[in-house]
């Protein structure tokens, strides 16, 4: 299921939600107020797309595992912190962690909704890139264990004849594999199954989900 982007304001005032009224627009993103950041846990679903806005001193009983539960999505959720003058509070610095920007108090309208437009295209990003490492892994599940042979040769930039000889096998048998590699795994060049391999091996397809077979490819 497809979610429209949500701003999740936490505790913020008057002023901030009017700012941010104007983002909302048929098919943009909404907005879902919360008073406290306990209200917001109890109906929080990483599954749903967006940031979050919270005012830093409201908050504090409630940041340890306000704190937990953002950082733990896949992707965090980004989080813009409102904060008065002076030191920010020492709970805010554990929002560090994640993805977050801090703005000062009395908010800007333009700065508040710059920030919040930047905040929901790296969640749009991040999501997008999720979504494709899930495709990847699907795609690189249905290889067989003699097509990964094959692959891992092919991204090192061995030629058909000396995956043959390296193998043990015809180079007929070396192109069918080949061949099945390619449209298994929906490339349209050795380029793009590469690049598609980088993406399997990037720090985002973290090891206890990544394909036991991926490969790296030869950087070179």
């Amino acid at each position: 299921m497809i979610h429209t982007p949500t701003l999740f304001l936490l505790g913020v005032d008057v002023a901030v939600r009017h700012s941010l009224e104007g983002l909302v627009a048929p098919g943009g993103c909404s907005l879902e107020y919360h008073s406290t950041a306990r209200s917001f846990l109890e109906a929080y679903n990483p599954a749903r797309p967006g940031c979050v806005v919270l005012d830093i001193a409201t908050v504090a009983s409630d940041a340890p595992e306000l704190q937990k539960k953002l950082s733990s999505g896949n992707p965090p959720l980004p989080i813009i912190i409102l904060a008065g003058e002076g030191p920010l509070p020492q709970i805010s610095r554990g929002f560090s962690l994640g993805p977050v920007d801090f703005l000062r108090k009395p908010v800007d309208a333009s700065e508040l909704c710059r920030a919040v437009t930047n905040a929901l295209a790296r969640d749009q990003e991040a999501r997008c890139r999720i979504g494709l490492i899930a495709e990847l892994r699907a795609r690189a599940a249905q290889l067989t264990p003699q097509e990964q042979e094959v692959m891992r040769l092919m991204v090192q930039g061995l030629a058909q004849k000396h995956i043959a000889a390296k193998l043990k096998i015809s180079t007929r048998t070396v192109q069918l594999r080949r061949t099945a590699v390619m449209r298994k795994m929906q490339a349209a060049s050795l380029a793009e199954l590469v690049q598609f391999l980088l993406i399997l091996n990037s720090p985002a397809a973290t090891p206890e989900t990544a394909p036991a077979d991926t490969t790296q490819p030869n950087p070179s």
